[in-house]
């Protein structure tokens, strides 16, 4: 092969390995890695097959499982040691009732997570500290930066996050403890709606839209404005998901029919 054409192949490859990972391929690779690391296999403290073998025996590629890796390393069950590897922090299993979640069917997901979510907007509104507010702020930074990337999963964790930071906001231990427990189900979910076309721009206005009625101290408006996003979200997941199972494959009908039921629920990046 000429140096030219060399250097082709070498820009395409670059290019693949650059490529955004797929959210529903990384949601796969959480639950292969839960698995191989809950078989007990490993014992905390121990250091993990290396990228290289885990892509060979997941049949992924090297972006795929770093997501996977960073999701699972923000839950406290690995540890990334730069330049030594990644090891085993915690075998925490959250048990048969974790297996069921992740089991429920994404309308499931979403019904819980309106009872949680209201409550938990409405109650962080009035307790919220400072810190807690500019945690907000850099998660919803965080969202439109990975929207101007057209990166679903660091969008998806920056969504995420923010609730995560308005469930410590509430100072209730058992409401913080449940929203944790839940997130690896929603988590799941959120893989399936973020794809969506125009979920991200509507869910980062919503949010910017969140942050003002948090700063201000605002419940009532804090409340409806997660009520309103949560309600137009599970109408569109409902039409263009159906019964879909947390776990199971996207079974939208296609980007067309994909992109007209986004349209007639109103999700616009200018709402």
């Amino acid at each position: 092969m000429s140096q030219e054409g060399e250097s082709s192949a070498g820009n395409v490859i670059a290019r693949r390995q650059r490529r955004p990972a797929r959210p529903q391929l990384v949601g796969e690779t959480i639950e292969l890695l839960r698995s191989r690391l809950g078989s007990g296999e490993f014992k905390i403290g121990d250091r993990i097959p290396s990228e290289t073998t885990l892509i060979e025996e997941f049949g992924i590629g090297r972006t795929t499982l770093r997501e996977a890796v960073r999701v699972l390393e923000h839950e406290g069950l690995l540890v990334v040691r730069q330049g030594a590897g990644t090891y085993l922090r915690s075998v925490k299993d959250r048990g048969i009732l974790s297996g069921r979640l992740r089991q429920a069917r994404v309308l499931e997901v979403l019904e819980v997570r309106r009872a949680l979510e209201l409550e938990i907007t409405r109650l962080a509104a009035t307790r919220r500290s400072d810190a807690a507010l500019a945690a907000i702020d850099r998660a919803v930074e965080g969202m439109r930066s990975s929207l101007g990337r057209s990166d679903e999963i660091s969008f998806l964790e920056a969504d995420l996050d923010i609730y995560r930071v308005l469930a410590g906001a509430t100072g209730n231990s058992m409401l913080i403890e449940i929203h944790a427990f839940f997130a690896d189900a929603l988590r799941l979910a959120l893989t399936q709606i973020v794809s969506i076309p125009g979920v991200m721009q509507n869910c980062l206005s919503r949010h910017e839209q969140l942050y003002e009625a948090i700063s201000a101290r605002d419940a009532d408006l804090a409340e409806a404005i997660t009520k309103a996003h949560l309600e137009r979200l599970a109408n569109l997941t409902k039409e263009v998901l159906g019964d879909v199972r947390v776990g199971e494959a996207n079974k939208s009908a296609g980007a067309a029919n994909t992109v007209q039921s986004a349209e007639a629920h109103g999700l616009r990046a200018d709402d």
